[in-house]
């Protein structure tokens, strides 16, 4: 008999461990959260596609007060292919922290961007009340 204690034992053991191995795996499984990777390394600046996002930088943006307070953006577009690429963009202003969009949408815009080139993308508030702003860059349709 005392043969066989060790040999139960060591199934014991390893049965344990399955367990603890399968618990921690099953504590795992919770809710699956959705991947969330922002296209462009900065917040305000949205890409419509990962392709788009392979293909194109974006510099961090440079924001300044002008005039009365308007809140003037400029940001740099680098294209990252031998190809010209065609864009549209529009943005929006916002209250600030993050807050509610105190402008209309702008309309989409086009931009032409040579191989290998770079443009500035720029665009200012119409009122002091703008604190940030949110741009959204696409393929051309």
């Amino acid at each position: 008999m005392p043969r066989s204690m060790p040999r139960i034992f060591r199934l014991g053991r390893l049965g344990i461990a399955s367990l603890l191995l399968l618990t921690g795996l099953v504590a795992a499984c919770g809710p699956v959260e959705p991947i969330q990777e922002d296209l462009a390394e900065y917040p305000q600046v949205h890409l419509t596609s990962y392709p788009l996002a392979r293909k194109l930088r974006v510099d961090q943006p440079i924001v300044n007060r002008v005039g009365a307070g308007q809140l003037q953006v400029a940001v740099t577009v680098r294209n990252l292919t031998s190809r010209e690429m065609l864009l549209d963009y529009q943005y929006r202003f916002l209250a600030k922290p993050r807050g509610a969009q105190i402008e209309e949408t702008s309309g989409w815009q086009f931009i032409r961007i040579a191989p290998r080139g770079f443009e500035q993308i720029q665009f200012t508030s119409m009122t002091p009340q703008a604190g940030d702003f949110d741009l959204d860059i696409r393929p051309a349709h």
